[in-house]
């Protein structure tokens, strides 16, 4: 963290670089996801306002290059070291919005530490509501950078490959997508 603009000028040359190779295999665009930690730029609207836009000027000049888009989390906000909420989960989905091609579905505590998915015991012990979620993707769809938005379910389930269990992530992945299904 001591020498995080210097790694974020090297983290912006590599992209760059990447962009380019990106570009030479054919691919549409490269994501960048905000994080809920200060160590794992960007996390702040400034870093990815200073980052996103960086690269893309960079797409801009350089015809042989891909954009680059934000991959959004319902579930990242950032809490300082005191566990203080700075930026709301909400607030930095909303501020992504412009950036965003592409979400994780997620859902987490009050601190943004654990993260989860959408079962009926999930929605109780979790803070992501997602019809806030489809509300602010409703009002704000024309501000996305492409005509569609896609949303990815992402829960680490139970530990896999265990006699006792593998048979529990099928009801987790199922009852997950259920309340997804019914609320967007």
């Amino acid at each position: 963290i001591h020498d995080k603009e210097a790694s974020i000028r090297c983290y912006l040359e590599h992209m760059k670089e990447l962009m380019h190779y990106a570009h030479e295999k054919a691919l549409k665009g490269l994501t960048i996801e905000p994080m809920s930690c200060s160590a794992e730029p960007p996390t702040l609207p400034e870093e990815t306002e200073y980052m996103l836009s960086s690269l893309n000027e960079y797409h801009q000049k350089h015809a042989d290059t891909v954009p680059v888009y934000i991959c959004g989390d319902v579930s990242h906000g950032y809490a300082d070291k005191d566990g203080n909420v700075i930026y709301s989960n909400y607030q930095l989905f909303e501020w992504q919005i412009p950036y965003m091609c592409e979400f994780h579905f997620k859902n987490t505590d009050n601190i943004y530490n654990s993260t989860f998915g959408f079962s009926k015991d999930d929605i109780k012990k979790g803070t992501v509501d997602l019809g806030k979620i489809r509300d602010i993707i409703e009002r704000d769809e024309d501000h996305l950078p492409l005509p569609e938005l896609t949303g990815y379910l992402e829960i680490s389930g139970p530990k896999l490959g265990r006699d006792y269990s593998d048979y529990r992530l099928e009801k987790q992945i199922t009852d997950s997508f259920e309340s997804i299904f019914e609320t967007c």
